[in-house]
């Protein structure tokens, strides 16, 4: 992009800053107005996504849309209308799996396993996998202060973490286990020692964000870090 495309690029989102706070537009109005990319084409906004993650997701965003240019702050991405990009790819559960509000189904579980109970469930879960091995660490390094998966998760990774390993399998309906908590997945398969995967929520009693990682080796197997 030369001096004069970087230029116009500027004014295009100057305009846009303060269109709304002039003129008051409609749904369709706002649809009709384009907005530069990453690249300096400008895109219809139904196109855009904002990117409020970590650079490596971007690529997802280029088979479905793209990414608005960076000098556009979320401020104004929120005013246009712009999608996050990190929503597209963690889309909101709501009820579809837990059946009512997370909310309520994340106090209802807590109430029910106590804290001492989260790493037992959690040995139980490495058992259920067929894991044999079974780690806990403590992880006390200064915690990142860039590259969040989103911008809203900066201030959840002040603090140290809890890392719970096993190597055991972990399947994709092992992730609707997870996020079908509560319904009949395990209950339906012999040798099963978790209660219907509640447990697995018991984590919240010592964090607000739990991550699942999961390796993948050569044997295509998938194993749950």
């Amino acid at each position: 992009m030369d001096s004069t495309q970087r230029d116009v690029v500027s004014d295009i989102i100057r305009v846009l800053k303060y269109l709304p706070s002039v003129i008051q537009l409609s749904g369709s109005q706002v649809k009709n107005l384009v907005a530069p990319d990453t690249s300096g084409f400008l895109r219809p906004l139904a196109q855009l996504y904002y990117n409020d993650t970590a650079n490596a997701y971007l690529d997802i965003a280029d088979t479905n849309g793209y990414v608005a240019h960076r000098k556009i702050s979320k401020q104004m991405a929120t005013k246009l209308g712009l999608e996050l990009l990190g929503q597209m790819i963690i889309p909101d559960l709501g009820t579809r799996y837990f059946g009512e509000a997370i909310s309520t189904r994340l106090r209802n579980v807590l109430k029910e396993y106590t804290e001492r109970q989260m790493l037992l469930e959690s040995l139980a879960n490495a058992c259920d996998a067929g894991a044999s091995e079974f780690g806990i660490l403590l992880d006390e390094h200064e915690p990142a202060s860039s590259n969040f998966f989103t911008d809203s998760m900066a201030s959840l990774h002040a603090g140290h973490s809890l890392v719970l390993y096993n190597d055991g399998v972990f399947s994709p309906s092992d992730w609707d286990a997870i996020c079908s908590t509560g319904d009949s997945l395990k209950a339906d398969e012999a040798g099963r020692i978790g209660q219907f995967g509640l447990g697995s929520l018991a984590m919240f009693h010592v964090t607000e964000v739990g991550q699942i990682c999961v390796v993948s080796l050569p044997s295509s197997r998938l194993t749950l870090s």
